[in-house]
């Protein structure tokens, strides 16, 4: 099983952290203002039905995340700004119920690497 890495937004001492959970199950928490992750291999995971019931209202659950097969963590020295990559990698189903990029539908696309900035997921290499 890949490493699995999504965005913790469940009340509680870990609330709007990356959450990574590895193949044995055991979870880590990263705090995005103090640290960036680097992920390797990585695939954009959606759950369809459930993402579209949180876009017509329904109360938000965990319905994504991005498999890989590396996860490294690094500290966030100087914060980066959108403009050090790409176009950044969205998810919200409140706006859509898929991931995006570029403005199309992303569900399942494959990346060989990814960054996080802040909150947000970035394709490529910083700048």
């Amino acid at each position: 099983m890949a490493v699995k890495v999504r965005f913790h937004l469940g009340q509680g001492p870990h609330y709007q952290h990356w959450q990574i959970t590895h193949a044995d199950g055991s979870k880590e928490y990263h705090n995005p203002e103090t640290t960036q992750l680097r992920l390797s291999v990585c695939r954009l995971h959606n759950q369809p039905s459930t993402a579209r019931r949180i876009h017509e209202g329904a109360n938000k659950t965990v319905c994504a995340w991005i498999s890989c097969q590396k996860v490294e963590v690094l500290p966030l020295l100087t914060p980066p700004s959108a403009s050090d990559f790409s176009e950044s990698i969205a998810y919200n189903p409140r706006v859509a119920p898929h991931w995006r990029h570029h403005g199309q539908n992303a569900d399942g696309r494959h990346y060989a690497e990814l960054h996080t900035a802040g909150r947000a997921v970035f394709e490529g290499v910083p700048a």
